[in-house]
């Protein structure tokens, strides 16, 4: 017999949907508060910091994280020439707004100078709730991030067949963007840290999992109900 999701319904696989980027915002803003934040986030903050410092004071991270990853989706789709990849845009303004949310309201001087034990338990849960947060965004069967569309086309660009050297070239270089952003708005490296580094190794593989375990939740469920 074949099995189907639990969360075959339109309306369902919505809320699921809205309910990864809440939780993925959660995530990003939980690992900020470390100074450890992953390696994208921490280009957004960074930036967010850059722009508050020169242009205007209230630039938010969620709009750090809006102005990042809508400059590579545009980019992706000028150099794909495929405007589908226009979708990305929800996921980018839901996770945005998410951000912004948990930062300036729900998190808003909450969990700030930390002892190094409080550090490293708020690195290793926030570093939960985040995969957590984009497992959910991709079982719902909607628009993912950019990232991904960005090592394909990098991939596809200089015919490179390893998956992990894009990836994680990829992240490099955003803890190197990252760091320039912090410097030049006079605060050092930011929210980079040793942590950074460490994310730009293991959130694939803790995101493989996460998805892997939350597929045999959902088909296990559908398959005790088809006995009944």
């Amino acid at each position: 017999m074949k099995r189907r999701p639990v969360f075959a319904s339109m309306l369902s696989r919505i809320a699921i949907y809205l309910v990864g980027f809440f939780i993925t915002g959660a995530g990003v803003v939980l690992l900020i508060r470390t100074e450890h934040a992953g390696p994208w986030d921490a280009v957004s903050a960074n930036f967010s910091a850059f722009i508050s410092h020169f242009l205007w004071e209230g630039f938010t991270v969620g709009m750090g994280s809006f102005t990042v990853n809508v400059t590579i989706m545009l980019s992706v789709t000028l150099l794909r020439k495929r405007p589908r990849f226009l979708f990305m845009l929800v996921p980018i303004l839901g996770i945005s707004a998410s951000i912004d949310i948990w930062n300036e309201f729900l998190l808003a001087g909450v969990l700030e100078d930390l002892e190094i034990i409080g550090v490293a338990l708020l690195f290793l849960f926030g570093t939960v709730v985040l995969t957590f947060g984009l497992s959910t965004i991709v079982m719902s069967g909607f628009p993912a991030m950019v990232f991904e569309e960005l090592m394909l086309l990098i991939m596809d660009a200089f015919n490179i067949r390893s998956i992990f050297a894009v990836r994680l070239g990829l992240e490099l270089f955003a803890i190197t963007l990252a760091s320039i952003f912090g410097f030049a708005a006079g605060e050092g490296f930011g929210v980079v840290g040793v942590g950074s580094l460490v994310l730009a190794f293991i959130i694939a593989p803790i995101l493989a999992y996460q998805m892997h375990w939350m597929k045999g939740v959902i088909y296990e469920r559908t398959s005790d109900k088809s006995h009944h």
